[in-house]
């Protein structure tokens, strides 16, 4: 049987029952929404990163941009995920 490296996206529009039964699935990864314009975060996208990790996928994390300025956006994303110290 070939190898899929199936990525689905989710965000917490999206049920998710089992990280574990998706890695059976043959699901290689998750890109999840973190954040939306400058101050919105997906109430979901911590609990289910620590979930997907431990179920041994990939993660990765998307923000949803606005008519916002973008500076604000960029800081809010990289801070929410975790890849700038907070000020």
């Amino acid at each position: 049987m070939p190898l899929l490296n199936v990525v689905v996206h989710l965000s917490h529009h999206n049920p998710v029952s089992s990280f574990d039964a998706a890695r059976a699935s043959r699901v290689f990864g998750i890109i999840h929404k973190a954040t939306e314009g400058s101050t919105f975060v997906d109430g979901d996208y911590k609990e289910r990163r620590g979930q997907a990790l431990a179920a041994g996928l990939r993660w990765g994390a998307y923000h949803f941009g606005v008519r916002e300025h973008v500076l604000d956006q960029v800081d809010h994303f990289l801070h929410t995920v975790n890849l700038i110290d907070s000020p």
